[in-house]
């Protein structure tokens, strides 16, 4: 067939690698079957050939996408608010087979996952908690809260995790770490150094904090701590509150020092973190990064 380009030479069949874009970022998708034109390069496709690249180009895109894991599929549905039965509804699978993935008991399809994942970036709450590139960035850009006065790591936590919408059960996963962990930090219900530094490392730089960012929070967290032991709370309603209720109730008193803290003129001389504690939260940042 004479090229419709040029008119002076016949396409012959050829094997060329072709640039596509996705989300974005410029990927190459290599052996693509062609008929070109030797003289201007020219390029057509066939209808089998077409069909084939449109299958490469699909396989691709699939790769960029996370494949989600069971954890983080049992996470969208807690996110959107969705029942088993209207998660399956929604994409049009039978129940058990969605409830199979949440188990772990078979791994997500790459056409499903991408359904998921269609799902997830219409609702920006969902992106945020789902879709780590995201995350980060809105993670980076809530370290100006490190400029305010006396800000202790739990206060830098509920400030961030508000202004996000993250769940606790996001930064459990992300972090490696478990939900006991993560409100001990998070409410400052213990010293610091009672909490494995491991753990609190991988939650400090789930919020994209550095080594220095996170002593100076600890810092505060122990003085906030010290205060909470020297004041005595009395509650004058029912005691029997469900688990969503402590929290806020947590949550509460946590706002109620840490208003009181932020107003001390400094934090004075006394340094309520040892030594030996601030080098091991240091080895495990060293560690974690050499093993990234």
């Amino acid at each position: 067939m004479l090229c419709s380009n040029c008119f002076e030479s016949e396409y012959h069949n050829a094997h060329i690698s072709q640039e596509i874009v996705v989300n974005g970022a410029k990927l190459i998708i290599p052996d693509v079957e062609c008929n070109q034109c030797p003289n201007c390069r020219d390029i057509i496709l066939t209808h089998s050939q077409s069909l084939e690249f449109d299958r490469k180009r699909i396989l691709l895109e699939f790769g960029e996408k996370e494949l989600l894991t069971s954890q983080k599929l049992k996470l969208v549905r807690s996110i959107l608010g969705l029942t088993l039965e209207d998660m399956s509804e929604l994409l049009h699978i039978g129940k058990n087979t969605y409830g199979r993935w949440e188990r772990d008991e078979s791994p997500i399809t790459y056409s499903m996952n991408l359904l998921v994942h269609n799902l997830i970036d219409r609702y920006p709450i969902a992106k945020n908690n789902l879709i780590t590139s995201v995350r980060d960035k809105l993670l980076r850009e809530c370290l100006v809260y490190l400029d305010e006065k006396n800000i202790s790591l739990g206060h830098y936590m509920h400030k961030t995790i508000d202004k996000l919408h993250l769940h606790l059960d996001t930064i459990v996963i992300a972090a490696s770490t478990d939900i006991d962990t993560l409100k001990k930090i998070l409410f400052i219900q213990v010293k610091p150094e009672v909490c494995d530094p491991l753990a609190t490392v991988k939650i400090a730089k789930f919020f994209q904090l550095s080594f220095e960012n996170l002593v100076e929070l600890l810092k505060a967290s122990a003085h906030v701590f010290r205060m909470s032991s020297e004041i005595s709370f009395v509650h004058t309603r029912k005691s029997d509150y469900s688990s969503e209720m402590l929290e806020r109730q947590q949550k509460n008193i946590s706002e109620v020092l840490e208003k009181a803290f932020m107003n001390e003129a400094d934090l004075g001389a006394a340094n309520l973190i040892s030594e030996q504690y601030l080098a091991r939260l240091k080895k495990c940042f060293a560690d974690l990064e050499e093993s990234a």
